[in-house]
């Protein structure tokens, strides 16, 4: 029998419809659980989530709109997309949806880029540096596991869950650029920035909590990619731990990339260059975990990897042995086979579910506070 929490978040999901980690030898079986955090910054401030409180979350993140422009949180962490945006999936949008809300209103005109948002990268805007400031672009990022990953945002800026409801709020709702509180958007209450806490704290990958290596690692490339990443290509320097990542912030060169210093020739006519943008291209970024990774292309901040091959390849390039990055952790140097070998690994950290119970799932895991058909435990 399926909990509150279970069914709550099944209706919501169909109505939403929409550098210091270990570079040791990798555990077989790790469990995801609350200790193993490696960051002293709590990720929320509220109270210990309740499954009251978790639906509650739910229901705010797929349905409330904050008075705003139409948007909810789910609409750029959609559940059916394993709580992200790739360019397929808003290839698949219908033109009314509210992603595309600054296309229809003039008064948001420039809460977007349109051109770059249904490219190739599927860019958002992020007015990071204040929203005196000009925006730069991100990809969206999902929200698994980030009861273990605080500070959030790309750059790391957001300490608590809490902050980051209010900032998501102010960011993507307003009605109209002056972004006025009260006016353009309704800030969430305490108990909301609670609640929507507390249902982003309970979204977990694997939705049973345990990375199994031994069982995800089955080809002969993806073996030879784990001693790899653990080893000589140094990958776990930063993504060690238990969600690989160390939660740090590096410059790791992305902005020097050879696509990112060349007008974005998506836009007409092309966008100035997109790299400069992050800080005159010198940002650090926070450490991403790497689970799930095969439901998120494409990759990095800016979405400038199309897959995880050229992800894994800019580890070995100019851009990143020239970066402070590349100069702290010395250099790495990849051929073609290791890449190749690394990306096979890479991909079998992507296990099957999402921590939602979706339409037609019937098994449980632990106490039956989600489901997912495909988890290998699912009795």
């Amino acid at each position: 029998m399926k909990s509150t929490t279970t069914a709550a978040v099944l209706l919501l999901a169909s109505l939403a419809a929409a550098c210091g980690g270990s570079s040791g030898p990798s555990a077989e079986t790790v469990e995801v659980g609350a200790t193993d955090t490696v960051t002293p910054t709590p990720s929320s401030t509220g109270p210990t989530p309740t499954p009251s409180l978790v639906d509650e979350g739910a229901r705010l993140f797929f349905q409330e709109t904050f008075d705003g422009n139409g948007r909810t949180c789910g609409t750029c962490h959609p559940a059916t997309a394993s709580f992200t945006l790739t360019p397929a999936f808003i290839a698949a949008l219908p033109p009314d949806d509210p992603l595309f809300v600054a296309e229809r209103v003039p008064e948001l005109a420039g809460l977007e880029e349109p051109a770059l948002m249904h490219g190739a990268r599927a860019l958002i805007l992020e007015n990071v540096d204040g929203f005196d400031q000009p925006p730069v672009f991100r990809g969206v990022p999902h929200v698994f596991n980030v009861a273990l990953t605080a500070p959030f945002g790309w750059s790391g800026s957001i300490p608590t869950l809490e902050d980051f409801a209010d900032r998501a709020v102010a960011q993507h709702f307003p009605k109209t650029l002056a972004r006025v509180p009260g006016v353009d958007f309704r800030p969430p209450t305490p108990h909301e920035r609670d609640a929507l806490a507390a249902f982003m704290e309970s979204l977990t990958l694997p939705p049973d909590g345990i990375v199994e290596l031994a069982a995800l690692v089955t080809s002969a490339a993806a073996a030879r990619g784990e001693d790899l990443f653990f080893g000589a290509a140094k990958c776990s320097v930063c993504h060690g731990g238990p969600l690989f990542t160390d939660n740090g912030f590096f410059d790791t060169g992305v902005t020097q990339r050879p696509v990112n210093l060349v007008p974005a020739t998506e836009c007409d006519p092309p966008c100035a260059p997109i790299g400069p943008r992050q800080a005159g291209g010198t940002r650090a970024f926070n450490t991403p975990s790497l689970l799930g990774l095969a439901n998120s292309a494409p990759f990095f901040h800016d979405n400038s990897a199309a897959t995880i091959r050229e992800a894994v390849a800019h580890y070995g390039s100019p851009a990143f042995n020239a970066s402070p990055a590349g100069a702290f952790i010395g250099g790495i140097q990849l051929t073609d086979a290791d890449i190749d070998d690394i990306a096979a690994f890479l991909e079998t950290l992507t296990t099957c579910g999402n921590s939602v119970v979706d339409p037609g799932e019937q098994c449980h895991r632990g106490a039956g506070t989600t489901a997912d058909d495909c988890t290998a435990r699912c009795p």
